[in-house]
């Protein structure tokens, strides 16, 4: 009686096959994850904008909810709160927040925040959110998960002139982005911002 052996792998063939699977995989997945997390940190940017736009448009035109309205309340003005506002148009909790950029965060049901810094709010109190006054804010695109980085260009320079040229770079990733309000309206504060939105 003959005995047929069956051809099979060796133990060092198939270690060494996954020594290499391995190797490969380390040096692709990093860059995989990383142009991933970066489309989606823009795409929730955009989300929410429009999402925050929207909701002050709303407030303003249908609710009569002036966004230039809410600051401090004094007894003897029309203000309403801030926490007010945000909790009434946009269903948003204040939350603590010790990450930079420091200020009064509301988190939004889709985990984004918006972040009052403190000169912020002494503008609100103050004049509101105006076109020759505007109030600077920054969006968080998905709170305190990392990177918890301000968006810059790439090529260019960051700066409040929007026309100024300025490019972001498909990996960089970025979670939080300046804008500013003007009345019921919303921008990008920086040119690096505006590059996101339109790209």
């Amino acid at each position: 009686m003959r005995l047929i052996k069956a051809k099979a792998f060796t133990l060092v063939e198939v270690l060494l096959a996954l020594t290499i699977i391995g190797v490969i995989a380390a040096l692709t997945i990093p860059n995989l994850l990383t142009d991933t997390s970066s489309t989606a940190l823009r795409t929730k940017f955009k989300a929410t904008f429009t999402l925050f736009q929207d909701g002050l448009i709303h407030a303003e035109n249908v609710q009569k909810h002036h966004f230039v309205d809410v600051g401090e309340v004094n007894t003897n003005d029309a203000k309403y709160s801030l926490q007010q506002y945000m909790h009434h148009h946009f269903n948003a909790r204040r939350i603590n927040r010790t990450e930079a950029p420091e200020g009064i965060t509301y988190e939004l049901k889709t985990g984004a925040q918006i972040i009052f810094p403190p000169e912020t709010q002494a503008t609100m109190t103050a004049t509101g959110c105006t076109i020759s006054e505007p109030c600077t804010l920054f969006i968080d695109v998905n709170g305190r998960s990392g990177p918890n980085e301000i968006v810059n260009c790439t090529t260019g320079t960051t700066s409040e002139a929007l026309n100024e040229p300025c490019t972001v770079d498909e990996k960089v990733v970025a979670d939080i982005f300046p804008i500013k309000v003007q009345r019921s309206h919303i921008l990008p504060l920086t040119n690096a911002a505006s590059y996101i939105l339109n790209h």
